[in-house]
């Protein structure tokens, strides 16, 4: 089930990404499994979006963190330009969101499913 949008993203098989997730974890010793964020989270996020872009950045403590900013119908992100020195939004909704701090898992885990 390869199928794809044209937007940006596709749906994979379970098998192909169960490959991904122990790929990424092989030799890595103790390392974040994946983030958990509420449903009332993505939510607000994405009212009034057209779409998610997901960063990778760090914390204070150098742990990894998964950064999730909104996007507009011309895949720009929903910030200010003054925020990090992007362009300014004509016509645009900048919302200043940005989504961070999952439940890490381990901590909050599905032990049960394949990606575990």
């Amino acid at each position: 089930m390869n199928t794809t949008n044209g937007e940006g993203g596709r749906f994979i098989e379970v098998g192909q990404a169960v490959g991904m997730a122990r790929r990424f974890r092989q030799g890595k010793g103790d390392v974040t499994k994946a983030e958990l964020f509420s449903r009332a989270q993505l939510m607000e996020l994405l009212e009034g979006a057209d779409g998610l872009r997901i960063y990778y950045g760090a914390d204070d403590n150098g742990r990894g963190q998964l950064l999730l900013v909104s996007v507009d119908k011309e895949k720009r992100d929903r910030l200010p330009a003054t925020a990090g020195g992007g362009k300014d939004m004509p016509g645009g909704e900048p919302t200043g969101k940005v989504l961070a701090f999952g439940q890490p898992c381990p901590n909050v885990c599905d032990s049960t499913s394949a990606l575990f």
